[in-house]
Protein backbone atom coordinates (compact mmCIF):
# COMPACT_ATOMS: atom_id res chain seq x y z
CA UNK A 1 0.00 0.00 0.00
CA UNK A 2 1.36 3.40 -0.55
CA UNK A 3 2.29 6.23 1.80
CA UNK A 4 1.44 9.49 0.96
CA UNK A 5 3.88 12.28 1.03
CA UNK A 6 3.63 14.83 3.73
CA UNK A 7 5.78 16.80 1.87
CA UNK A 8 2.93 16.88 -0.93
CA UNK A 9 -0.89 17.81 -0.17
CA UNK A 10 -3.34 15.48 -1.38
CA UNK A 11 -5.06 17.33 -4.48
CA UNK A 12 -8.59 17.45 -2.93
CA UNK A 13 -6.75 19.87 0.02
CA UNK A 14 -8.51 23.24 0.32
CA UNK A 15 -5.19 25.01 1.00
CA UNK A 16 -5.68 26.92 -1.93
CA UNK A 17 -9.34 28.27 -1.40
CA UNK A 18 -8.43 29.06 2.66
CA UNK A 19 -5.98 31.20 1.32
CA UNK A 20 -7.65 32.55 -1.46
CA UNK A 21 -10.74 32.81 1.38
CA UNK A 22 -8.29 35.17 3.57
CA UNK A 23 -7.17 37.14 -0.39
CA UNK A 24 -11.07 38.07 -0.58
CA UNK A 25 -11.75 38.59 2.81
CA UNK A 26 -8.62 41.51 2.82
CA UNK A 27 -10.21 43.09 -0.75
CA UNK A 28 -13.83 42.99 0.91
CA UNK A 29 -12.00 44.86 4.15
CA UNK A 30 -10.43 47.27 1.26
CA UNK A 31 -13.63 47.81 -0.30
CA UNK A 32 -15.49 48.33 3.09
CA UNK A 33 -12.81 50.61 4.54
CA UNK A 34 -12.89 48.73 7.79
CA UNK A 35 -10.48 45.12 9.32
CA UNK A 36 -11.95 42.19 8.90
CA UNK A 37 -10.89 39.16 10.38
CA UNK A 38 -12.02 36.67 11.84
CA UNK A 39 -13.94 36.00 15.26
CA UNK A 40 -15.48 34.04 17.29
CA UNK A 41 -19.42 34.66 18.49
CA UNK A 42 -21.24 33.69 20.83
CA UNK A 43 -25.14 32.73 20.48
CA UNK A 44 -28.06 31.48 23.09
CA UNK A 45 -25.07 32.30 25.83
CA UNK A 46 -22.76 29.26 24.92
CA UNK A 47 -23.14 28.46 21.52
CA UNK A 48 -20.00 29.45 19.36
CA UNK A 49 -20.08 30.31 15.62
CA UNK A 50 -17.13 31.81 13.91
CA UNK A 51 -18.02 34.34 11.01
CA UNK A 52 -14.99 34.71 8.26
CA UNK A 53 -14.90 38.33 9.09
CA UNK A 54 -15.99 40.64 11.89
CA UNK A 55 -15.08 43.93 12.35
CA UNK A 56 -14.29 45.13 15.99
CA UNK A 57 -17.18 46.96 16.38
CA UNK A 58 -19.49 43.63 15.45
CA UNK A 59 -21.17 46.27 12.84
CA UNK A 60 -20.39 43.52 9.75
CA UNK A 61 -20.16 40.39 9.60
CA UNK A 62 -19.20 38.55 6.42
CA UNK A 63 -18.83 34.41 5.03
CA UNK A 64 -16.46 33.71 2.26
CA UNK A 65 -16.57 31.30 -0.39
CA UNK A 66 -13.80 31.13 -2.60
CA UNK A 67 -14.65 29.31 -6.11
CA UNK A 68 -14.60 29.85 -9.76
CA UNK A 69 -17.74 29.09 -11.38
CA UNK A 70 -20.95 28.17 -11.14
CA UNK A 71 -21.96 26.04 -8.07
CA UNK A 72 -22.55 21.81 -8.20
CA UNK A 73 -24.04 19.25 -6.48
CA UNK A 74 -22.82 20.08 -3.02
CA UNK A 75 -20.91 22.28 -3.32
CA UNK A 76 -24.30 24.69 -3.18
CA UNK A 77 -24.72 23.69 0.37
CA UNK A 78 -21.91 25.86 1.63
CA UNK A 79 -22.82 29.45 0.72
CA UNK A 80 -26.30 27.90 2.36
CA UNK A 81 -24.94 27.16 5.84
CA UNK A 82 -22.88 30.23 5.81
CA UNK A 83 -25.99 32.39 5.26
CA UNK A 84 -27.79 30.13 8.06
CA UNK A 85 -24.88 31.37 10.09
CA UNK A 86 -25.62 34.90 9.01
CA UNK A 87 -29.22 34.67 9.86
CA UNK A 88 -28.56 33.18 13.70
CA UNK A 89 -25.75 36.15 13.75
CA UNK A 90 -28.67 38.39 12.90
CA UNK A 91 -30.53 37.33 16.30
CA UNK A 92 -27.67 38.35 18.59
CA UNK A 93 -26.69 41.89 16.52
CA UNK A 94 -29.60 42.63 15.07
CA UNK A 95 -28.20 45.98 13.26
CA UNK A 96 -25.36 44.58 11.79
CA UNK A 97 -25.12 44.92 8.03
CA UNK A 98 -24.27 40.49 6.77
CA UNK A 99 -22.51 39.62 3.98
CA UNK A 100 -21.77 36.83 1.88
CA UNK A 101 -19.12 37.23 -0.43
CA UNK A 102 -17.47 35.27 -3.86
CA UNK A 103 -14.48 35.81 -5.42
CA UNK A 104 -16.60 35.02 -8.90
CA UNK A 105 -19.88 36.12 -10.23
CA UNK A 106 -20.78 33.13 -11.75
CA UNK A 107 -20.43 31.27 -8.09
CA UNK A 108 -22.88 34.54 -7.00
CA UNK A 109 -24.98 33.90 -9.80
CA UNK A 110 -25.63 30.14 -8.67
CA UNK A 111 -27.68 31.68 -5.81
CA UNK A 112 -31.18 31.96 -7.18
CA UNK A 113 -34.21 31.72 -6.95
CA UNK A 114 -36.08 30.73 -3.42
CA UNK A 115 -32.53 30.59 -1.34
CA UNK A 116 -31.95 34.48 -3.48
CA UNK A 117 -35.03 35.76 -1.72
CA UNK A 118 -34.30 34.19 1.23
CA UNK A 119 -31.40 35.93 1.30
CA UNK A 120 -32.72 39.70 0.49
CA UNK A 121 -35.20 38.94 3.30
CA UNK A 122 -32.84 38.21 6.21
CA UNK A 123 -30.72 41.59 4.63
CA UNK A 124 -28.06 39.16 3.47
CA UNK A 125 -25.99 41.07 0.60
CA UNK A 126 -24.24 39.13 -2.03
CA UNK A 127 -20.75 40.64 -3.14
CA UNK A 128 -18.67 39.82 -5.55
CA UNK A 129 -15.52 40.62 -4.58
CA UNK A 130 -12.41 40.89 -7.58
CA UNK A 131 -9.31 38.91 -7.06
CA UNK A 132 -6.19 39.23 -8.39
CA UNK A 133 -5.96 37.16 -11.80
CA UNK A 134 -3.03 35.33 -10.45
CA UNK A 135 -5.66 34.19 -7.58
CA UNK A 136 -8.23 33.19 -9.70
CA UNK A 137 -5.64 31.03 -11.44
CA UNK A 138 -4.69 29.11 -8.41
CA UNK A 139 -8.09 28.72 -7.38
CA UNK A 140 -8.94 26.99 -10.82
CA UNK A 141 -6.40 25.11 -10.87
CA UNK A 142 -7.50 23.91 -7.25
CA UNK A 143 -9.65 22.90 -8.35
CA UNK A 144 -9.22 21.17 -11.47
CA UNK A 145 -6.84 18.79 -9.34
CA UNK A 146 -10.03 18.40 -6.79
CA UNK A 147 -12.13 17.27 -9.75
CA UNK A 148 -9.97 14.30 -10.14
CA UNK A 149 -10.67 10.94 -9.34
CA UNK A 150 -8.70 8.85 -6.97
CA UNK A 151 -6.85 6.29 -8.52
CA UNK A 152 -7.31 2.55 -7.49
CA UNK A 153 -4.34 1.46 -5.15
CA UNK A 154 -2.25 -1.25 -6.25
CA UNK A 155 -3.68 -4.70 -6.08
CA UNK A 156 -7.30 -3.39 -5.66
CA UNK A 157 -9.41 -3.48 -8.70
CA UNK A 158 -11.63 -0.78 -9.81
CA UNK A 159 -15.21 -0.83 -8.43
CA UNK A 160 -17.76 -1.90 -11.66
CA UNK A 161 -20.55 -0.44 -12.44
CA UNK A 162 -24.55 -1.59 -13.11
CA UNK A 163 -23.53 -5.28 -12.43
Amino acid sequence: MAVDNPAEPHPSTAAVQIAAEAVILASLSEELGRPLRQGVVLLLGDVEVKPDGVDDERSVFAEVFAHIGKLKGGQRHKPSTDALKLIAIRDAYPKARLILAFADDAAARSISGWKARALEAHGIEVRVVEVDPAEREKIEAAQARQRMAPMPEEGLEPPTRGL
